[in-house]
Parts: C-alpha cells; sequence; structure tokens
C-alpha cells in the first residue's frame, strides 16, 4: 500500500531568496495521527501549504500514491483536505449548512446526498440544528468544528489542519481532541502545543530551521527533555514524571 504522504529532497525558497524548507524527507502511512511539532518560524505552516500545492518548491511529494502536481491536483484533493489555522478563513457562505455543503457541491453530488454528509458531518463535530446559523454568529470553538465540518462532508482519506487549537478554552479543545482522536482518517496537524500533541498523536515530526531534526514515536520524542529544549519546545504535562511515576511538580520559594 502506498504512503499517505511521502516527500523526497523537497526544498522551498522564499522569493527574497530565503531557504525556508530544506531537503525535507519524511512518510506518513495511512492511519497515523501525527504532530508537526517545532517553534515558532521552524517551517510548519509552509510545509503544510507544500503538501496541498499552495506554494511550489524543488523535489517531490506524493499523496495516497500520486505526485502533487498541476495535472494531479484534483484528483489529489478529493483525498486530502486542509482545515487553515484560522477558520473565519474557511468560512465564507451565509449559513453554515452552506460552507459544509459547498465541498459535496462541487464533487457533484446529487442533492439527496449533499444533504445527508451536511447533516451527518454536522452532528458528529457537534454542530446539530445549527444549519441555518450565519458561521459569524458561531463561537471559536464551533467556528473551528465548523470548519472541520467542511472537510469531513468530503470523507478525504488525509486531513491537514495548521494550528487547530489555536485560541480554544479548554472545554473546547478537549471536545476537539475527542472528535479528532474518533476519526479513521490520517491526521496531519502543526502545533506548537505539546499537551495538545500527547494527548492527541502516535507520531511526531519535529521541524527547525526548515529541516526534519527527528520523526518516530511521539511517546519517544516528546519525552526527551534535552532534544526538546535543544529546539525550544517543553516536555508535555503528562510526560513529566519521575521514574517513580509520579508528577514531578516545581518547587517552591
Amino acid at each position: 500500500m502506498s504512503a499517505a504522504i511521502d516527500i523526497k529532497q523537497y526544498s522551498y525558497h522564499y522569493a527574497n531568496g530565503v531557504e525556508a524548507l530544506c531537503d525535507i524527507d519524511l512518510t506518513i502511512k495511512h492511519g497515523q495521527k501525527v504532530a508537526l511539532i517545532g517553534p515558532n518560524g521552524a517551517g510548519k505552516s509552509t510545509l503544510l501549504l507544500a503538501m496541498n500545492m499552495f506554494i511550489e518548491g524543488s523535489g517531490q511529494i506524493f499523496v495516497d500514491g500520486l505526485e502533487l502536481n498541476r495535472c494531479n491536483i484534483h484528483s489529489i484533493r478529493k483525498v486530502m483536505g486542509f482545515v487553515v489555522q484560522d477558520p473565519e478563513e474557511q468560512l465564507f457562505m451565509p449559513t453554515v449548512f452552506d460552507d459544509v455543503a459547498f465541498g459535496p457541491l462541487n464533487l457533484e453530488l446529487d442533492q439527496e446526498e449533499i444533504i445527508r454528509r451536511v447533516k451527518d458531518t454536522l452532528k458528529r463535530v457537534g454542530l446539530e440544528g445549527m444549519e441555518d446559523r450565519a458561521p459569524y454568529h458561531l463561537s471559536a470553538g464551533q467556528k473551528r468544528a465548523a470548519a472541520i465540518a467542511t472537510v469531513l462532508s468530503m470523507k478525504p482519506k488525509i486531513i491537514i489542519m495548521d494550528e487547530p487549537d489555536t485560541s480554544l478554552d479548554p472545554r473546547s479543545r478537549n471536545r476537539l481532541i475527542e472528535l479528532l482522536s474518533g476519526l479513521s482518517q490520517t491526521l496531519i496537524i502543526a502545533t506548537c502545543n505539546m499537551d495538545f500533541a500527547a494527548r492527541l498523536c502516535d507520531h511526531v515530526i519535529l521541524v527547525d530551521q526548515g529541516r526534519v531534526v527527528v520523526q518516530g514515536a511521539a511517546e519517544k520524542i516528546l519525552s526527551d527533555g534535552e532534544l526538546m529544549d535543544k529546539h525550544g519546545l517543553e516536555v508535555p504535562f503528562r510526560s513529566r514524571y519521575s521514574a517513580g511515576n509520579r508528577p514531578i511538580r516545581p518547587s517552591l520559594p
């Protein structure tokens, strides 16, 4: 079986010549939940844009066995969905129903199937009964759920998200983790929140200065205090345990 994402020697330079990504090599298997981590400016969002061909560099990117290029982009966007960092950039229709129906409509599905997908997807993300609500009347957590619904309604095999927990309160973040944990699709999530990554993902790719530093099991990488500190990151709270499996608590003055 082909990989969900396979990137070979990919590099990208900004228009001013600054190198944003350098010799990226990585493979993501179908069904994995992957956290793309790194400090601010590491190249995480740029790498996500490259995976969706919103930017073009040198090297090769394969999505579900198809090389990412202008000839294949239409087919690839049927199997891969992208949830941007700001949900308001993804919600642009008059109602929640219209936003979630937009993708299936462009897949040229019949009206009955579109309606069924919208209702099923909104129920899945906890927005049942909000079909006629204007997106700008939703809370931050509801907007995030609606943005995810616009992708889920297209039934992609691969879902890419850029900082999906941004601006969410703890309750909304917990609901988001519960929703994403229940998905069978391959998930690739850029995040600066190591606790979020630890609770959700089984695989981690650490990026810094436009390069892949390490990739592997989330538990192993996220618990490596020396590695995390070297790249300006924190060990997630759930991994902060002593040898006796007791939480390490900060000393008080």
